[in-house]
């Protein structure tokens, strides 16, 4: 909400900032690439009656390019697609709970579903080009969270439902980029998406 606030932010004082106010993607890595799709997928936040002419912008975005990214932070999501009872310390304070066994807790679920971008989307989101330097090996039996966290198959799993929405999903690999991070194809999509023209 912070970053939506931001953008919205972004948003008013585009003409004091050389904004379009329309082309507007998000890149960020790990945590930044969890909320730049929360922000790609999200309903608009945007309180077109309010007395804040701030929050009367839109938090919506036509782009999302992320690195290591998070497609859930549902850590009951996160434990099936990795076969693993393991859940990564960071989540645990996130979401507030005392320890792993929070998990079972009702009270955080609502939680668990609104923080995790795969939840949102819908067919008039934002495309997203999503990159992962880890290797797309398999984990070992019951990974820690610090293994998986950041795991290809988190990535698989997002293109799989943006794939069942219409919704462009790109996802490079480690093994596809030897060069290492593929800035040049990150500048690309966002260029093509936002309609940016370039002399190259």
């Amino acid at each position: 909400h912070d970053c939506a606030r931001a953008l919205q932010f972004l948003r008013h004082h585009a003409k004091k900032y050389n904004i379009d106010p329309k082309r507007i993607g998000a890149t960020g890595g790990s945590a930044g690439a969890g909320i730049s799709m929360w922000l790609a997928f999200h309903d608009d936040l945007a309180k077109p009656k309010s007395d804040d002419p701030i929050a009367r912008q839109s938090t919506r975005l036509s782009a999302a390019v992320v690195y290591g990214a998070q497609s859930t932070y549902d850590p009951r999501a996160i434990q099936k697609l990795f076969n693993t009872d393991q859940i990564h310390p960071a989540l645990i304070t996130f979401f507030g709970m005392k320890d792993a066994s929070d998990i079972d807790d009702p009270k955080f679920h609502p939680l668990f579903v609104e923080a995790s971008p795969i939840t949102h989307a819908t067919k008039d989101d934002a495309p997203v080009l999503a990159y992962y330097p880890q290797t797309n090996q398999p984990l070992p039996p019951n990974s820690s969270g610090t293994q998986h966290i950041h795991h290809p198959k988190l990535g698989f799993h997002l293109k799989k439902k943006l794939d069942e929405l219409g919704i462009e999903c790109v996802i490079k690999l480690r093994e596809d980029c030897p060069g290492g991070t593929p800035v040049d194809e990150y500048a690309k999509f966002f260029f093509d998406k936002l309609g940016v023209k370039t002399t190259k």
